[in-house]
C-alpha cells in the first residue's frame, strides 16, 4: 500500500513539474502579415499583394500556450513599411491611402483570444475600433490566420477614394474596398 501512495505521488509531483516547464514561444523574426487587394472592375477583378514589414511587436512572445500569448498582445503596424515589391506602389500606397488616415499611418491594435481555430483581432486605424475574428490553421508549429476586410468599416472612402483616382487608369476605375489578410508566423512548443 505504502509503494502504491509512493507511486502516485511520484507521478503527481512529476507532470506538475513538467507543466511548470511547459512553453511555447512565437518566433518573432517570421511573423508576418500579409494583404491582398483588388483592382479592375467585374469579373476582371484581380489580387495586389503585399506585406507589412514593421508590425511593432516586442522582442519577445513566450507563454503556457499559444491561447496565454494570444491574450492582450498589442501591435502598432507602421504601415509605411508597406512592401509589394514595386517601389512606385509603395510610395502610392503611402501617399494616398495610409496618408489620409485620420490619426497618422500606424494601424494600432490587440489580440482578444484564441480558441476553437478562430482569433478575435481588435483594429484601431482612421480612428475606428472593430474586432475581427480570423480563421487559424495551426499545425506542425505553423500558425496561419486569415480574415477578409472591408476598409469602409473603418471610415477610409477618402482613402480608397483618393488610392483609386491616383491609379485610375491602372486600376480600369476600381479599386475595391475588400481586403484580405493574412498572418503567419512559427513557434517553437516545449509542451511534449
Amino acid at each position: 500500500m505504502n509503494s502504491l501512495i509512493f507511486l502516485l505521488l511520484t507521478v503527481l509531483v512529476t507532470t506538475s513539474y513538467a507543466k511548470e516547464k511547459c512553453f511555447v514561444e512565437i518566433d518573432r523574426d517570421d511573423m508576418e502579415l500579409h494583404w491582398e487587394a483588388f483592382k479592375f472592375p467585374g469579373a476582371e477583378k484581380t489580387g495586389v499583394k503585399g506585406t507589412l514589414r514593421n508590425l511593432g511587436l516586442k522582442d519577445e512572445y513566450k507563454g503556457e500556450s499559444l491561447s496565454a500569448i494570444f491574450k492582450d498582445l498589442e501591435f502598432n503596424i507602421d504601415t509605411r513599411s508597406v512592401w509589394t515589391r514595386n517601389s512606385m506602389r509603395d510610395a502610392k500606397l503611402v501617399k494616398y491611402f495610409f496618408s489620409n488616415m485620420i490619426g497618422g499611418t500606424i494601424i494600432k491594435g490587440k489580440t482578444l483570444e484564441y480558441k476553437d481555430n478562430k482569433l478575435k483581432v481588435r483594429l484601431i486605424m482612421n480612428s475606428f475600433s472593430r474586432d475581427i475574428t480570423m480563421n487559424v490553421v495551426n499545425k506542425d508549429e505553423r500558425f496561419t490566420a486569415t480574415a477578409v476586410i472591408d476598409v469602409l468599416d473603418w471610415g477610409l472612402e477618402k482613402s480608397l477614394s483618393a488610392i483609386n483616382e491616383a491609379c485610375t487608369e491602372l486600376h480600369k476605375g476600381k479599386t475595391w474596398s475588400d481586403v484580405n489578410i493574412k498572418l503567419t508566423l512559427t513557434y517553437e512548443n516545449d509542451c511534449d
